[in-house]
């Protein structure tokens, strides 16, 4: 996986496609990711998918979700 930030990029998987923005990128039984973007070439290009990293929030969800 490649970081930057907020965001990261796993390598070698399946892309996303259009419609999946929200969706969640799961590891084990964790969810790590939530799907923002795709490369402006499409979701089969080869291109990675672009998550948010859900522990970059995780404070904020945590003051936020009411848990």
């Amino acid at each position: 996986m490649y970081f930057w930030s907020r965001f990261f990029f796993p390598i070698g998987i399946l892309g996303a496609c259009t419609g999946d923005s929200g969706g969640p990128l799961v590891i084990g039984k964790v969810q790590v990711g939530v799907m923002s973007f795709i490369s402006s070439h499409g979701c089969e290009s080869g291109y990675p998918t672009g998550y948010s990293r859900v522990s970059y929030y995780r404070d904020w969800i945590n003051r936020n979700a009411g848990l």
